[in-house]
């Protein structure tokens, strides 16, 4: 880390997941292998019958894993935030995976850099085994305007955000099960310009 006389921040990372059991084991081994090491990692499980449990309690002295009826993985997202502590947050989809030192990058940023509100940057796109393909999602430097036009050109994973920017804004629209991150950021941008890391 670049400040190391700063305190390292507490990020909380959340996964909703339900019936992942193919992806879950690579998510929670992204974040638990993270080169940053004061992580929150919390799991909100919406009851899962297919074994996503049975692998996330393999790992339960290194996250929270609360398993429960919810509704969808907005209301999971807004309830794990919720239950977090840390000043940093995101969330990981269960099929979605870190790179190593993703978490560090974020943070470093964010530390060097105390009026950025969020961050986000690039992602690579991979099969179940772990190939990347040809395919390349469209990311730009951030401007407002393009986000309004163009549509969502910021890769959700790759995004972590101060708490500041929710406790002004509040949490993610539990209406949308679908592009409530791209209905997140809009309404956060104008406040919050990100920096696109």
């Amino acid at each position: 880390m670049n400040n190391t006389h700063l305190p390292l921040p507490l990020v909380t990372i959340i996964t909703p997941v339900y019936n992942s059991v193919t992806f879950i084991e690579d998510c929670i081994l992204s974040v638990l292998n993270q080169t940053y090491p004061n992580i929150e990692y919390i799991i909100m499980d919406g009851g899962s019958n297919d074994g996503t449990q049975a692998v996330a309690q393999k790992y339960a002295d290194k996250l929270t894993l609360i398993s429960e009826k919810d509704g969808g993985q907005s209301n999971a997202i807004n309830k794990g935030w919720t239950l977090g502590k840390g000043e940093i947050v995101a969330w990981l989809n269960a099929d979605d995976i870190y790179l190593p030192d993703a978490v560090e990058k974020a943070v470093t940023h964010l530390q060097n850099h105390p009026d950025t509100g969020w961050v986000y940057g690039c992602a690579k796109f991979v099969d179940e085994q772990g190939e990347a393909g040809n395919y390349r999602y469209p990311i730009f430097e951030w401007s407002y305007e393009k986000l309004l036009q163009f549509g969502c050109y910021i890769v959700q994973p790759t995004v972590f955000l101060r708490r500041q920017v929710l406790d002004e804004f509040g949490m993610i629209d539990e209406s949308l099960h679908y592009g409530m991150d791209y209905d997140y950021w809009l309404r956060i941008g104008k406040k919050f310009p990100p920096t696109f890391v």
